[in-house]
Protein backbone atom coordinates (compact mmCIF):
# COMPACT_ATOMS: atom_id res chain seq x y z
CA UNK A 1 0.00 0.00 0.00
CA UNK A 2 1.63 3.51 -0.95
CA UNK A 3 0.46 6.49 0.61
CA UNK A 4 -1.72 7.53 -1.98
CA UNK A 5 -3.41 3.96 -1.52
CA UNK A 6 -6.69 5.34 0.61
CA UNK A 7 -10.41 5.83 -0.61
CA UNK A 8 -11.36 9.59 -1.27
CA UNK A 9 -14.34 10.08 -2.41
CA UNK A 10 -14.22 11.82 -6.06
CA UNK A 11 -9.92 11.48 -6.47
CA UNK A 12 -8.58 8.88 -8.53
CA UNK A 13 -5.16 7.85 -8.20
CA UNK A 14 -2.78 9.00 -10.98
CA UNK A 15 0.67 8.79 -11.75
CA UNK A 16 2.92 11.37 -12.20
CA UNK A 17 4.87 11.90 -15.68
CA UNK A 18 8.20 13.18 -14.03
CA UNK A 19 8.78 10.96 -11.11
CA UNK A 20 6.41 8.30 -11.53
CA UNK A 21 5.02 8.04 -8.01
CA UNK A 22 1.27 7.32 -7.42
CA UNK A 23 -0.38 10.74 -6.19
CA UNK A 24 -4.53 11.44 -5.85
CA UNK A 25 -5.21 13.65 -9.01
CA UNK A 26 -5.59 16.68 -7.21
CA UNK A 27 -1.90 16.41 -5.73
CA UNK A 28 -0.91 16.95 -9.71
CA UNK A 29 -0.49 20.41 -11.68
CA UNK A 30 -0.25 20.39 -15.35
CA UNK A 31 2.13 21.78 -16.84
CA UNK A 32 2.87 23.69 -20.17
CA UNK A 33 3.65 20.54 -22.20
CA UNK A 34 0.51 18.83 -21.18
CA UNK A 35 2.59 16.72 -18.63
CA UNK A 36 1.08 16.24 -15.70
CA UNK A 37 3.43 16.53 -12.68
CA UNK A 38 3.24 16.55 -9.01
CA UNK A 39 3.92 19.65 -6.70
CA UNK A 40 7.87 18.90 -6.31
CA UNK A 41 8.86 18.06 -10.28
CA UNK A 42 6.16 20.88 -11.30
CA UNK A 43 8.49 23.60 -13.11
CA UNK A 44 6.94 26.90 -14.92
CA UNK A 45 7.86 27.36 -18.75
CA UNK A 46 11.42 28.87 -19.91
CA UNK A 47 10.69 32.97 -20.01
CA UNK A 48 13.22 32.26 -23.14
CA UNK A 49 10.38 30.54 -25.03
CA UNK A 50 8.45 34.08 -24.98
CA UNK A 51 11.33 36.08 -26.36
CA UNK A 52 10.87 37.11 -30.26
CA UNK A 53 13.33 38.80 -32.55
CA UNK A 54 13.86 42.08 -33.08
CA UNK A 55 14.03 43.29 -36.42
CA UNK A 56 16.96 44.35 -37.98
CA UNK A 57 16.88 47.03 -40.96
CA UNK A 58 20.24 46.44 -42.68
CA UNK A 59 19.59 48.34 -45.67
CA UNK A 60 22.27 51.18 -46.98
CA UNK A 61 21.43 54.61 -47.29
CA UNK A 62 23.66 55.45 -49.85
CA UNK A 63 24.22 52.76 -52.26
CA UNK A 64 26.29 53.16 -55.78
CA UNK A 65 26.66 50.91 -58.11
CA UNK A 66 29.89 48.91 -58.67
CA UNK A 67 32.97 50.17 -60.22
CA UNK A 68 33.82 48.81 -63.86
CA UNK A 69 36.12 45.55 -62.70
CA UNK A 70 38.54 46.40 -65.60
CA UNK A 71 41.62 49.16 -65.28
CA UNK A 72 42.75 51.32 -67.75
CA UNK A 73 45.97 53.52 -67.58
CA UNK A 74 46.80 55.97 -70.17
CA UNK A 75 49.98 58.01 -69.69
CA UNK A 76 52.09 60.86 -71.82
CA UNK A 77 54.96 60.05 -72.86
CA UNK A 78 57.61 62.41 -71.49
CA UNK A 79 60.78 63.59 -73.84
CA UNK A 80 63.51 63.36 -71.20
CA UNK A 81 66.27 65.86 -72.10
CA UNK A 82 69.39 64.54 -72.90
CA UNK A 83 72.76 65.58 -71.20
Amino acid sequence: MGRSDYFKLGANNVICDICGQKFKDYQLKKQWDGSWACRRDWRPRQPQDYVRGVVDDQSVTLSRPLAPATFTAEAIALVVPAE
